[in-house]
């Protein structure tokens, strides 16, 4: 088509051809969505893994290091009485739900519960978990076992398998003939997004040989 001066102008986009830009558009933005978010997830869940394996080793450290607790920063008293019960005899790696939390554990003394220990005190973490990461120790058909958490004695860091005690509330006498018999626990790592079904860290506990690795 030609204008009052002979110059052939172009015609304008039709609809369908507008419509096809943008689905071209659209598909472009969805790939690199999908991109950023498999990225994001991905970091996430090493940040995660990597955190829960330096927690590990520093609660076993601070077991066998005999660290004075936390949550009790006025240390221990004079009588025997005020030692005995500011004492730490342990530090517990109890998973609650998807995450976990560190205790410190108190051996009783008594009629019924003499050598049982009360791991009623949550310990502050140097870092919070990743709330977008799970944290659980599963079991099942996959041959995992689970367990309710891990137990590291104070002084010698010898591992314990805590099993039997699913509420939090029961962490006050934890019997260890009949809680603390394990032998070995499975913890998975995944992310929220992406579940079980997605990439996830796999970590080993084993009481023989005071193990802790991660798994394919």
């Amino acid at each position: 088509m030609n204008g009052k001066n002979g110059i052939k102008l172009n015609k304008g986009m039709t609809i369908i051809e507008i419509l096809v830009v943008m689905l071209i558009f659209m598909v472009i933005a969805s790939i690199g969505f999908s991109a950023i978010n498999n990225f994001k997830v991905g970091s996430e869940l090493a940040s995660g893994s990597a955190q829960f394996e330096n927690m590990v080793k520093t609660v076993q450290n601070n077991a066998r290091n005999n660290v004075v607790s936390r949550a009790n920063p006025e240390g221990v008293g004079s009588t025997s009485e005020e030692i005995f019960n500011t004492q730490i005899h342990g530090y517990l790696i109890y998973f609650s739900g998807n995450s976990y939390e560190v205790r410190s554990c108190k051996r009783l003394s008594g009629v019924g519960v003499e050598g049982w220990y009360d791991c009623s005190t949550v310990e502050p973490l140097q870092s919070q978990p990743i709330e977008s990461v799970n944290f659980n120790s599963p079991g099942g058909s996959t041959g995992s076992v689970a367990c309710n958490g891990i137990l590291y004695e104070n002084k010698t860091g010898r591992m314990n398998i805590l099993t039997g005690i699913s509420s939090p509330s029961s962490l006050n006498q934890i019997n260890p003939s009949s809680n603390l018999t394990g032998s070995e626990c499975d913890v998975e790592v995944s992310h929220v997004q992406k579940g079980s079904s997605g990439r996830v860290h796999n970590y080993k506990f084993e009481t023989d040989g005071n193990i802790f690795r991660e798994i394919d």
